[in-house]
């Protein structure tokens, strides 16, 4: 997997501040059906929608030939076990959509999808 580019960490840089960031990401479950979670603690309404808190890391970002982004791997804990049902049931998610953006103080910095 490539690095973040130095134009995405000027980009992130940008938005740090007194505000804190946290990621918001949109996963595509299945047709018609989105898991909107943050990794704030809190739940965050941005956009329409109530991203709930979910203990996750952005563990890499592939990019194809042409520089999009076509893989990205979020890591989580299972504490409770949501997840491994949700990736049982779906297997493993391949081929879904999945939007990550960093958010700072209402503005929010998007990486693909």
């Amino acid at each position: 997997m490539r690095p973040m580019t130095a134009e995405i960490y000027a980009a992130k840089n940008a938005l740090a501040g007194a505000e804190p960031m946290f990621w918001l990401a949109d996963v595509g479950l299945n047709a018609g059906e989105t898991a909107y979670i943050t990794t704030n603690n809190e739940v965050i309404t941005y956009g329409g929608h109530d991203y709930q808190p979910f203990p996750f890391q952005v563990a890499g970002m592939a990019e194809d030939s042409s520089g999009t982004p076509s893989n990205i791997t979020l890591a989580t804990t299972n504490v409770d076990r949501i997840m491994a049902g949700l990736i049982d049931i779906n297997r493993g998610f391949p081929g879904r959509s999945v939007t990550l953006q960093l958010y700072s103080d209402g503005t929010t910095l998007s990486f693909g999808t």
